[in-house]
């Protein structure tokens, strides 16, 4: 999966905020499992919504057979999508966007982050389309306009 960030996706690594290449992160790991490794955001938007919210939007989404790159943490989901569409959520309930380059995303190994849907293709070695922020529309807005309103989901 490190190997995959650089070499699929192209993209640069902080190991605990200082810059390493996939094997050095590999051993950091290796060595001590609370490393927190993110990227710069800057290829693409991060919108992040509550933990079951996101997954009951995931629900939704996949139903339509799209896929959206996500990670999972215990407290939100957070979506990955195309550069500069995430300020159309930015008024979805429930949705915090980061559209901004210097902003980071915490990556898997680190504790407590996993993908639910990584940024690659499993059939071959090719970074995955993202998909504009605007795809997450109307799952993110069913889904809690279901929540406000009290009903099951």
């Amino acid at each position: 999966m490190l190997h995959a960030y650089e070499s699929v996706l192209g993209w640069s690594l902080l190991a605990d905020g200082v810059p390493v290449r996939a094997e050095e992160a590999d051993r950091l790991f290796g060595d001590d499992p609370t490393v927190v490794l993110r990227t710069p955001c800057t290829g693409f938007d991060l919108v992040s919504v509550p933990y079951e919210l996101g997954l009951d939007a995931l629900v939704l989404i996949e139903r339509a057979d799209v896929r959206i790159p996500c990670i999972r943490r215990p407290e939100e989901v957070t979506f990955l999508v195309r550069m500069a569409t995430g300020q159309f959520l930015a008024n979805v309930d429930f949705t915090r966007v980061e559209a901004v380059p210097d902003g980071l995303l915490t990556l898997p190994p680190t504790a407590g982050t996993r993908w639910d849907t990584p940024p690659w293709l499993s059939s071959s070695p090719e970074p995955l389309p993202l998909p504009e922020a605007t795809t997450l529309a109307h799952g993110l807005e069913k889904v809690t306009r279901t929540r406000r309103a009290g009903l099951p989901r």
